[in-house]
């Protein structure tokens, strides 16, 4: 008996590594009747290297920042994605990313909690090995960062925008610092986004979540009302003359859909870090946030998408403000509203990108809040220096964006699971049906992703070559 434990640790060990969980006698069974190791229930679950003590939050506070890490800019681009796959097409794409969304989340929380490992990181050492944990963890790396340096690039935009639109020109060092994107954001990361990111908790961020879904609710608002007063004021025919409605759209257009809204339903890389905070946390209690947190989103996409798309049809563009004019008293409140969004969604985004970078890098340091502000300065600096710097880097962003963002939201939970099952360690004492279900859930996780994935890159790309082809046309014109 003692033997058959040697040879069970030797080998786990050396699957895992030096620094796997510890082993539990009443370890899982993997389907050839050996024993898979699972970290013991007395143990506190982790979060790379630090223990997760019991949490705090609310149940209101949770949902909160769930539902603003999930909306964004991205809220912007609804009514183009269903302009470009059509009415019909684009409610049914909403639905169906949120209900693939909303699967990958129960997956995630499930795989967490079987592993007592709060991390994409922990999960994918226990189900892949280390090598397979690093990739994981840098790709979200690769995808928050993304997300870090395009928030600033959008603030920059709306804010100056907003300021240009009643300073004047002749105001001279004014203008030069309000109306133009730099200045904007070097203001805003110092005196608004700094103070936010050091907050030592996540749960203390939400009466700005609170703010920034108000404020997403205040530009839905601006962009029906709109609607309502052209109608009035041009009638249905003018706004027929804008495009006809359509239901399905058959052309190539429709895959522009898919990398705007494949990853619409995005907060994956915080889920850990919202549920960890969560008091007397579990995997029922987090249904309790996760389904009110995706029917808020829906909701708020299908009233954006529908009121943007009927206002303009074909001539809805990728920011639906943009399709107003720059003076338009509309889009000014609109721009403003959403920048307050983007500014208090930033926090959520750096506490998950702080978190994944002491993860790979940082993993021999002690959670402190030494540490805590030392990296947040690292990514308030280095996010808006890029952001100034390279103001197109959004195009770019993209390319990661649809290829790491498709691999957290659909790619990692589907094989985290069917690796888990395989291995007796999640799911074990589900029905079969339940496990068929979920089985299946993951293989379409696995499908959705992988078209997702390369509609975006594909998409990705056309931006970019258009972007440059511009550039040198405009260089060729110049001489």
């Amino acid at each position: 008996m003692s033997d058959g434990i040697h040879a069970e640790e030797t080998i786990v060990d050396d699957y895992l590594g030096d620094d796997a969980p510890l082993l539990t006698e009443d370890a899982p069974l993997l389907a050839d009747g050996e024993t898979a190791d699972k970290p013991s229930d007395d143990d506190l679950p982790r979060i790379g290297n630090d223990p997760v003590p019991p949490g705090k939050a609310s149940l209101f506070s949770s949902i909160f920042n769930l539902s603003n890490t999930i909306m964004g800019a991205g809220t912007l681009s609804i009514p183009f994605a269903i302009s470009s796959a059509g009415l019909i097409g684009g409610i049914a794409l909403i639905i169906f990313v949120a209900s693939l969304s909303y699967t990958a989340f129960t997956i995630l929380i499930k795989c967490g909690e079987a592993t007592r490992q709060y991390s994409y990181k922990g999960i994918a050492r226990i189900a892949f090995g280390k090598y397979f944990a690093v990739f994981a963890e840098f790709i979200l790396v690769l995808y928050t960062t993304g997300t870090l340096i395009s928030y600033p690039i959008i603030l920059g935009d709306f804010v100056s925008d907003i300021f240009r639109a009643f300073i004047p020109e002749h105001f001279g060092i004014i203008y030069t610092v309000l109306c133009n994107p730099p200045g904007i954001i070097i203001i805003i990361s110092t005196f608004l986004l700094l103070p936010l990111c050091a907050l030592p908790r996540i749960d203390f961020l939400r009466f700005t979540s609170m703010i920034a879904i108000f404020n997403i609710f205040v530009t839905i608002f601006v962009v029906t009302v709109h609607l309502f007063y052209d109608i009035h004021a041009i009638g249905f025919s003018g706004i027929a003359d804008r495009g006809a409605i359509r239901l399905v759209n058959p052309s190539l257009n429709f895959f522009l859909a898919l990398p705007l809204l494949g990853v619409s339903f995005t907060a994956h890389y915080n889920v850990f870090n919202i549920y960890a905070e969560l008091k007397g946390r579990s995997e029922k209690k987090s249904q309790v946030v996760i389904l009110p947190s995706v029917l808020v989103c829906i909701v708020s996409y299908l009233a954006m998408g529908l009121s943007g798309y009927l206002s303009f049809r074909q001539e809805a563009q990728d920011d639906i403000l943009n399709s107003y004019s720059m003076r338009d008293l509309a889009a000014i409140v609109g721009r403003l509203a959403m920048a307050f969004t983007i500014a208090f969604s930033y926090p959520l985004v750096c506490f998950a990108w702080r978190r994944n970078i002491c993860n790979v890098f940082l993993s021999w340091t002690k959670d402190t809040y030494l540490r805590h502000i030392s990296v947040t300065l690292v990514a308030i600096v280095g996010s808006s220096f890029l952001a100034i710097a390279v103001n197109k880097i959004s195009i770019v962003l993209g390319i990661s964006g649809s290829v790491a963002g498709t691999c957290v939201v659909y790619i990692f939970p589907a094989l985290f699971y069917l690796r888990l099952r395989m291995m007796g360690i999640v799911g074990k004492k589900d029905p079969t049906w339940l496990t068929i279900i979920f089985v299946v859930a993951c293989v379409t996780l696995l499908v959705a992703g992988t078209i997702f994935g390369v509609g975006g890159f594909i998409s990705s790309m056309r931006a970019l070559y258009v972007y440059l082809k511009s550039m040198v046309d405009g260089f060729h014109h110049k001489h």
